[in-house]
């Protein structure tokens, strides 16, 4: 602002010389930002990254898991790996096992024992 008072822009420049101000500030509100980031980063605490202990205990839930998937009996097993690691809408799964779609949940007067979602319980008492 006081080189703008000291020597003021030319009627003709006027617009140019505003358009290099405003280019001015924000290369500079640029650098402050840049400048901000990198100090943020370099004062940061590892504290968002997971220890070693919680990966492994991750592993390890992630292991009993697949334990008691693997240890359900038939056709429960395969709908579950199905369902919850391929990812399959239950039509598809009902395809794949040749089951009606009413056996994959148990619905309104579904014996919960001869439903697939049996297997889902069963898994669940596993876990617990």
């Amino acid at each position: 602002y006081l080189r703008a008072l000291e020597r003021p822009p030319r009627h003709a420049a006027l617009k140019a010389w505003l358009a290099r101000v405003g280019r001015n500030l924000a290369l500079t509100a640029l650098r402050r930002e840049k400048s901000r980031l990198r100090r943020e980063r370099a004062g940061a605490r590892p504290e968002g990254q997971p220890s070693a202990s919680d990966a492994a205990a991750r592993l390890e839930r992630h292991r009993l898991v697949v334990e008691a998937v693997l240890a359900l009996e038939e056709p429960f097993r395969s709908a579950i790996l199905l369902r919850f690691y391929e990812d399959l809408p239950p039509k598809e799964i009902a395809r794949q096992l040749g089951v009606p779609v009413r056996k994959l949940a148990a619905g309104d007067g579904a014996d919960p024992k001869t439903t697939i979602v049996a297997g889902d319980n069963e898994l669940e008492i596993v876990l617990h």
